[in-house]
């Protein structure tokens, strides 16, 4: 990842229909992250804007470390497009990279997500 000490505010999702939908359409906080199934998809973007970057996390193992698995540009994707690298990561597809490790504490439910310059 390329941010080693942002924290992000995780909102589970339901379906990868609407993680497409959220991450295509709209500009959303570097400190924004979606959960669904058992993978993160964190906000890595460098500023506000565009390109929207999102790392890819899942489960190490341990208890305390995420490992990264991949990196998307969804701003570069339709809404088609990203629902179907969204599939390919549900289905396991990218679960044997190791991309990176990251703490498991930088990540907070939205009720626990402390007001932070990014908010702003």
């Amino acid at each position: 990842m390329l941010h080693r000490v942002r924290m992000w505010s995780v909102h589970p999702i339901e379906t990868t229909d609407a993680l497409a939908d959220q991450v295509t359409h709209s500009i959303l906080k570097r400190c924004e992250a979606f959960q669904l199934d058992g993978y993160i998809f964190a906000n890595d973007s460098r500023y506000g804007d565009v390109p929207q970057v999102y790392a890819v996390i899942r489960d190490s193992g341990d208890p305390d470390v995420l490992v990264q698995i991949e990196e998307v540009v969804f701003s570069n994707l339709t809404t088609r497009q990203a629902a179907e690298f969204i599939e390919r990561v549900r289905t396991g597809e990218f679960d044997s990279r190791n991309c990176g490790y990251v703490e498991r504490l930088r990540f907070d439910t939205p009720a626990n997500h402390y007001f932070c310059i990014i908010c702003a």
